[in-house]
């Protein structure tokens, strides 16, 4: 049986599916491809709770996805995903945006196979390692082929 590919995907991404309210295009693919069980989602609580404080506070994103919409997004993300524990301690600073080191220490510690983003400070991160991969949505498919061949 194959391995399961686990990653983190960043918040921007799930905040684009979010927005997208025909569910068409690569962002829904990323959700689908964790529908399809190509990859199970990392879920760190620090993201969550980043996810749940941008939704609500910011006035684009709070006026056009409801509460509702928001909770039912988390339980979707429930059933194709697995909380992670919190990391311990301050992460290390490996990106110019120090919020997001957190992202990466994160897949260290829980041994994550991907990050899916399409912010550029992670995809440019020189620190990626054999065992930690960065990919922007668009090429999550070409990836996941890849993969699937190499490890049928």
């Amino acid at each position: 049986m194959p391995h399961v590919v686990r990653a983190i995907v960043d918040s921007n991404i799930f905040v684009s599916y979010l927005l997208n309210k025909d569910k068409t295009g690569t962002i829904t693919k990323v959700l689908d491809m964790a529908v399809q069980g190509r990859i199970r989602l990392a879920l760190p609580p620090e993201q969550i709770e980043e996810l749940r404080r941008a939704v609500t506070t910011k006035p684009y994103l709070r006026d056009r996805i409801s509460p509702k919409e928001l909770e039912r997004f988390f339980l979707l993300l429930n059933t194709l995903g697995d909380i992670l524990p919190p990391i311990q301690g301050d992460p290390p600073r490996v990106l110019r945006d120090r919020a997001d080191d957190f992202l990466v220490e994160t897949a260290k510690q829980n041994k994550i196979d991907i990050i899916v983003s399409g912010d550029l400070d992670l995809l440019e991160w020189q620190g990626a390692s054999p065992q930690l991969t960065v990919i922007p949505p668009a090429r999550l498919e070409h990836y996941l082929n890849a993969r699937e061949a190499d490890h049928p």
